[in-house]
């Protein structure tokens, strides 16, 4: 969140799942040590990633933003500098997708959707970044994806693999810390 509100003009959004949890949410946000708060929106009800996915960047962009950026709140690597080129990226494309360690992505920027953006998509697989950009081809979008390759964290496994890779100079955690320090 921190490095999102960085990115200079961005519109912020949160997007909750649990309707029970709203308020909690709220007061997260409403703590966090940021000059611009997030906007605060229940995300779309579905067992499908990329219903509630669509649902946030329609949401987005029907707020009048021009390009809808959905990240993942697990990414430990990202940082200001990868969510500008995403954005920077758009000038030439129709979606930027930021690939992941697994096979699928971390961040997806857009200035539209179609309700087949994630048709045929199997979530949670080695499968998900290609055939997300099947799907870009098949609906004519020029896709980027000159972005970091990132770890997201869905397993303890992928948690043991970044805090394992930390130490290098290429890890996530150094290019975080090399990026803060200027």
């Amino acid at each position: 969140m921190v490095e999102a509100s960085c990115v200079a003009g961005a519109r912020l959004f949160v997007f909750f799942s649990d309707p029970a949890e709203e308020a909690e949410v709220r007061d997260w946000v409403a703590a966090l040590p940021l000059a611009r708060k997030p906007e605060v929106l229940p995300q779309a009800q579905s067992d499908d990633l990329g219903v509630r996915m669509r649902g946030a960047l329609d949401t987005m962009l029907e707020a009048g933003v021009s390009v809808g950026v959905v990240m993942g709140s697990d990414i430990p690597g990202l940082t200001t500098a990868v969510l500008e080129r995403a954005v920077t990226g758009m000038a030439t494309a129709d979606v930027v997708l930021g690939p992941s360690v697994d096979g699928g992505f971390y961040l997806i920027a857009a200035r539209e959707t179609d309700e087949g953006m994630f048709r045929g998509v199997e979530w949670s697989t080695e499968t998900v970044l290609e055939r997300t950009m099947a799907r870009a081809a098949a609906l004519r979008w020029a896709c980027r994806l000159d972005m970091p390759v990132l770890q997201d964290i869905d397993t303890v496994d992928d948690l043991r693999a970044w805090v394992r890779d930390m130490g290098s100079d290429t890890s996530p955690l150094s290019l975080v810390c090399k990026e803060v320090a200027g």
